[in-house]
């Protein structure tokens, strides 16, 4: 009982360790600079001067929880996209029967159906 607060500075100590030794891994991952003095290679005398490209700058990498994130926005707007799909090749079923027996003869998950597509389609328009 008398040692419940020395667990706040381990766990702090751990936190850093943990960070620390994660941005090192990252450090390590990324390419090289060129060490050089400012950038130039005078080991083959002026002439590496003359380049006038500059190296690009690679794209940080993006962390674990922006991979997850993005995974998992693509998961959920390939779903959407299979449900749109499904509910268009509906849609031609229902606009059968909406031609045959008119609205009053659909059920109601067609005419929410109908609403949806319908819904969709103006805010397509729209943009």
């Amino acid at each position: 009982m008398g040692y419940s607060f020395a667990r706040i500075p381990l766990v702090l100590l751990s936190v850093f360790v943990f960070f620390s030794a994660r941005a090192e891994v990252q450090r390590l991952q990324e390419p090289q600079e060129d060490d050089s003095f400012m950038g130039y290679d005078f080991s083959q005398g002026y002439t590496s001067l003359e380049r006038t490209t500059k190296p690009s700058a690679a794209e940080p990498k993006a962390s674990l929880l922006q991979q997850w994130l993005e995974r998992r926005r693509q998961a959920k707007l390939a779903k959407q996209k299979q449900i749109e799909q499904e509910e268009e090749a509906r849609l031609d079923e229902v606009l059968g029967r909406l031609h045959e027996v008119g609205r009053d003869g659909l059920s109601a998950a067609d005419r929410r159906l109908l609403d949806r597509v319908s819904a969709r389609y103006r805010s397509r328009l729209q943009q």
